[in-house]
């Protein structure tokens, strides 16, 4: 019946990480998984989409996505958009005072010492075509929460 059902499901394994890294996904494929991945931005899951072939655009959809969640919303979600081809230092600004705005933050518990309380950012931006931006100036508007 519905209870062995309702157990069988409790005992499958949750998806933590998802590599999708080299797939030439493209701006709006990385959009779509971002967002899908943050909709529920309190569950652990690390989403890789490195070496995608994605420019600016789904920052624009990230940042509208940030504006729209309680403030003070805690994320355990983490996007590795690195080795893409993001140059818009004004759509990462963007993005990152709006993650800064809305005060979001880490898990409760996280940041601190052991495996178990380890923290990642919320989107990861190295490697891209960022030559005018200062990583430390957008680790400060986002609160640590993207990294370049």
């Amino acid at each position: 019946g519905g209870a062995a059902k309702e157990g069988a499901s409790a005992a499958l394994p949750s998806l933590e990480r998802l590599g999708l890294g080299g797939n030439r996904l493209g701006s709006e494929g990385a959009a779509a998984l971002a967002l899908a991945a943050l909709g529920q931005p309190d569950r652990t899951l690390e989403l890789d989409l490195s070496m995608n072939h994605v420019d600016h655009q789904p920052l624009a959809a990230l940042a509208a996505w940030a504006e729209g969640v309680p403030e003070g919303s805690e994320v355990s979600v983490t996007i590795n958009l690195e080795w893409n081809v993001i140059d818009d230092g004004e759509a990462v600004q963007a993005l990152a005072e709006a993650f800064g705005r809305r005060g979001l933050r880490p898990p409760s518990g996280a940041g601190g010492a052991g495996p178990d309380t380890a923290w990642a950012p919320l989107l990861r931006l190295a490697n891209n075509e960022l030559a005018e931006v200062e990583p430390a100036e957008i680790a400060a508007a986002s609160r640590g929460l993207v990294t370049c």
